[in-house]
């Protein structure tokens, strides 16, 4: 039998493309990631890595999805804060903070794929709590865990809506 010799096409298919959206949204998060980074690094915030990880979770292609993921973070987040914050002002006994802790981590993971809110309303004692274990007396995590989700969320949001815009500009929608 003779063999063919395939020419390949001029623009391999999964070549990337300037008009491709999952190219734009990956530039859209890098950017806001850089962005974040930099607001926390500004701001002196300890652990500033939770804004990242919060425009890393609530950036989507659609402005709907970004605000919705958004507000379900950012609520989770700050009732969780309320509880960790109270827990570990009020306990200091290492066996109850990490039956506390346990606690905590089941509800996280039966909670994961549910509701997001729900997951980081248990998620945020979760880590305030390991963290008071690991550092005690750091309560104030808490706070600063609702302050860099805030970021995150409100940094989050400007990507969604000019991936908006440039997706009106180029399909009309």
């Amino acid at each position: 039998s003779a063999s063919k010799t395939r020419v390949p096409p001029s623009v391999p298919v999964d070549s990337p493309s300037w008009r491709s959206e999952v190219l734009w949204h990956a530039i859209a998060v890098a950017v806001a990631s850089a962005v974040g980074l930099e607001v926390g690094i500004a701001l002196g915030l300890p652990r500033d890595f939770w804004i990242i990880v919060t425009i890393i979770l609530a950036v989507r292609p659609t402005i709907g999805s970004t605000l919705s993921l958004t507000l379900m973070i950012v609520i989770g987040t700050v009732i969780g804060a309320f509880i960790a914050a109270a827990i570990t002002l009020e306990i200091g006994d290492l066996y109850a903070l990490a039956a506390l802790l346990f606690v905590f981590a089941v509800g996280m993971f039966a909670t994961r794929g549910v509701n997001l809110a729900l997951v980081q309303l248990f998620l945020t004692p979760f880590l305030i709590i390991l963290l008071n274990i690991l550092f005690p007396g750091q309560w104030r995590l808490a706070e600063f865990r609702v302050i860099d989700v805030a970021i995150g969320g409100a940094i989050a949001v400007v990507p969604a809506h000019i991936l908006r815009v440039r997706a009106w500009r180029v399909h009309g929608m």
